[in-house]
């Protein structure tokens, strides 16, 4: 029995679930689930967007107090990750529900450690906020539970990451927490055997702070030996193994908050990157001097992992590329997206080029827009050619439903210029979403 499921209450999704006579969920296909509870503590898309180097696939976040993978490669969602383990209750004629929702993830360079921070704020009670850690497991393919630890810190958390892999500090394990309660806390892997099992588990190696100010963000340089944290107007930079303050800077006559801290990459490795609401600064760290400074109400950036690029979105959404060496764009984008950018990632290139500028060679640029769109940027095809994703396709039998999703992507391919727009997710869901009928 094939079962297509339309479901739009707190979110919505379209899936296909081949089951058996005894009801049995053999398998589901499924693409983006779009959550449509927007509370006003997380705000839409918290976790923003990560790169799972095991599946190649996407991460973010999908149903209430659930992590996502979704892969590019085959435009469906591989599974759902249930975080926070908790029933969403439907909320009250005059009274809203709040959910705890996955606000932070991220996940170490091999895929072997996914770190997670859920939290639950409403007006009347103490903020619940748990840290948890997550191994992969081999045998299942599934990320486990390892690691769980209740109230890190006692205010919102702004950013979680891993130290990225180098054989400069052994590949040990090592994360970081920033938060509104001034304090930025460095989390280690630690062996936690006893005479019943073998195992290891996270716990909190140190603490910093920076006079009274609250930690916005955090950045490892490239080889993981410098950690860059940002507290409100100034920029400090620590050394992970002693927790040491080497450094701390600030922009002349500039009070504005720090919004993104980002280390550059390979030849720009010294240079070191922070935005706020209306510049983007960059810093030589070689000199202590700013390299160069550009007026951009920015909100967001990210950093290409596989060369000197990053990419910036304005209010306007305007996206604009950068080398970090240079402030002088070698991309630009006037409208990029209907809604405000949320978020944007790099990924690694897989098979074909889809780009025409030099650095679209190695990676991808994506970017997630408010009404929760994920797009990227492609050159046109020639007429009758079609990329490595659509191959399977091409040599299954026609159906009905085929030739009217072929007829769909032919009319929305039908654009002028070099640069196509592309939009990632289900082109038949707007068919999709109105058959609710069971087919036996």
């Amino acid at each position: 029995m094939i079962v297509i499921q339309t479901k739009k209450t707190f979110y919505f999704f379209v899936a296909l679930q081949v089951i058996t006579s005894h009801f049995i969920i053999r398998q589901v296909i499924q693409g983006l689930t779009h959550n449509h509870v927007r509370q006003k503590a997380s705000g839409l898309l918290p976790a923003g967007l990560l790169y799972d180097p095991r599946s190649q696939s996407l991460v973010m976040n999908g149903k209430v107090g659930h992590l996502q993978f979704f892969s590019l490669q085959t435009n469906k969602q591989l599974y759902n990750l249930d975080i926070v383990g908790q029933n969403v209750v439907s909320a009250h004629r005059h009274q809203a529900i709040v959910y705890t929702e996955v606000e932070n993830a991220a996940l170490s360079d091999s895929g072997d450690w996914l770190a997670t921070v859920q939290r639950r704020q409403d007006d009347w009670s103490m903020h619940e906020i748990t840290l948890k850690f997550w191994s992969y497991d081999c045998d299942t393919q599934l990320y486990k539970l390892n690691t769980r630890v209740d109230l890190p810190h006692t205010q919102k958390v702004n950013r979680l990451l891993f130290r990225p892999s180098s054989e400069t500090h052994g590949n040990t394990p090592l994360a970081v927490t920033c938060s509104d309660d001034e304090k930025f806390k460095t989390w280690e892997l630690v062996d936690d055997t006893d005479i019943y099992r073998k195992n290891e588990c996270w716990s909190c190696e140190a603490c910093g702070y920076y006079k009274n100010y609250a930690a916005k963000d955090g950045a490892f340089s490239d080889d993981g030996s410098l950690l860059a944290v940002a507290f409100d107007h100034m920029l400090t930079l620590w050394i992970p193994e002693n927790n040491a303050l080497k450094l701390a800077l600030s922009v002349p006559g500039s009070q504005e908050p720090i919004t993104r801290v980002l280390f550059g990459r390979l030849s720009c490795a010294h240079l070191l990157l922070m935005s706020t609401n209306t510049k983007l600064v960059v810093w030589n760290l070689l000199t202590c001097c700013i390299e160069w400074c550009k007026e951009m109400n920015i909100v967001m950036m990210c950093m290409d992992p596989l060369t000197e690029h990053l990419a910036a979105a304005t209010e306007e959404n305007e996206l604009q590329v950068f080398h970090a060496s240079s402030s002088t764009p070698v991309y630009t984008h006037k409208r990029v997206s209907d809604s405000r950018v949320v978020c944007g990632i790099f990924l690694p290139s897989t098979g074909e080029c889809t780009g025409t500028h030099k650095w679209q060679q190695s990676s991808q640029l994506y970017v997630l827009n408010e009404k929760q769109e994920l797009l990227t940027l492609e050159k046109e095809r020639a007429p009758g050619t079609t990329s490595t994703r659509g191959t399977i396709a091409a040599n299954l039998p026609p159906t009905p439903f085929s030739l009217l999703l072929a007829q769909i992507a032919k009319t929305d391919s039908n654009h002028a210029g070099g640069q196509l727009q592309k939009q990632i997710g289900n082109p038949g869901l707007t068919v999709v979403k109105e058959v609710s009928v069971y087919y036996t």
